[in-house]
């Protein structure tokens, strides 16, 4: 009784517990949730992929934007935290 208590308040006991209780059932179960598992982690990690690739797609743009403007390398690359290098490339495409 006390240890759904803890277990409730607790997010990570919560989960710990979950853990062991899944890997306490029959070989299927444990299977199955060994899979649920590794799929939700696929998916964070596909969001926090997309996520980066956005902000740097983002980014390039805002750079981009800030050429077209007349901005010079200096500025642009405190506004996009971009290396004067990087901007240069995106000034000068090959």
């Amino acid at each position: 009784m006390t240890q759904n208590i803890v277990s409730e308040a607790n997010p990570v006991i919560r989960k710990a517990t979950d853990m062991l209780t899944a890997m306490s059932r029959d070989e299927e179960e444990r299977l199955r949730y060994e899979a649920r598992e590794e799929f939700l982690f696929d998916q964070q990690y596909g969001l926090q992929a997309a996520e980066r690739k956005g902000i740097e797609i983002g980014v390039r743009k805002t750079a981009l934007n800030l050429i077209n403007l007349g901005m010079d390398d200096e500025f642009i690359s405190k506004a996009t935290n971009l290396p004067l290098k990087e901007i240069q490339k995106l000034r000068n495409p090959e």
